[in-house]
């Protein structure tokens, strides 16, 4: 008995001194301690109330293509496929490909406190995060880039955004 409650003890102890860790941050953003900044949200994130009295945010990590990974609210991960991935034909096997390259790795992940997202080992290493990442805001999602390769994608499309601008005017008319 006395064992029990010392270990009991010894975890409240473990658990107040973990609740009480400062967030690191670097450059003026806060850090995981893993290592990968807090993810800002996109405008509407789901929000639910768990039993325990929490309010939690979800949103939905998938692969992105160029090697990066996409970070949707709930509401709008669910009305992009609506828009996009609905209106392709299930008999085309290019379009079962492209549900395929979204759906399997869709994750909804919840947001904690800190504005963390968990991000898991399988899409972790489809974007070969490491230690730095980028996050980007594009339109309704954000994208999660490894460093180094946010600066190559970046080097190409600056190097080339007025060109494919023009074309892309063109096809409009």
């Amino acid at each position: 008995m006395k064992f029990a409650f010392a270990i009991l003890l010894a975890c409240i102890a473990v658990a107040a001194t973990i609740a009480q860790q400062t967030v690191p941050f670097r450059n003026n953003t806060p850090v995981a301690p893993s290592g990968i900044p807090a993810v800002p949200l996109p405008d509407k994130p789901v929000v639910y109330d768990t039993a325990e009295g929490q309010r939690i945010r979800v949103v939905v990590v998938t692969r992105g293509l160029d090697s990066c990974l996409n970070v949707y609210a709930r509401d709008e991960w669910h009305a992009m496929v609506d828009r996009q991935l609905a209106e392709l034909d299930p008999l085309s096997r290019e379009a079962r490909e492209m549900e395929r390259y979204f759906y399997s790795a869709a994750v909804e992940a919840d947001v904690d406190k800190q504005g963390r997202v968990m991000i898991p080992a399988a899409l972790t290493s489809y974007a070969k995060l490491a230690r730095d990442v980028v996050v980007a805001g594009v339109r309704n999602r954000l994208e999660i880039w490894d460093r180094e390769a946010w600066r190559k994608q970046r080097d190409e499309f600056e190097g080339s955004a007025e060109h494919v601008a023009e074309r892309l005017a063109r096809q409009r008319s």
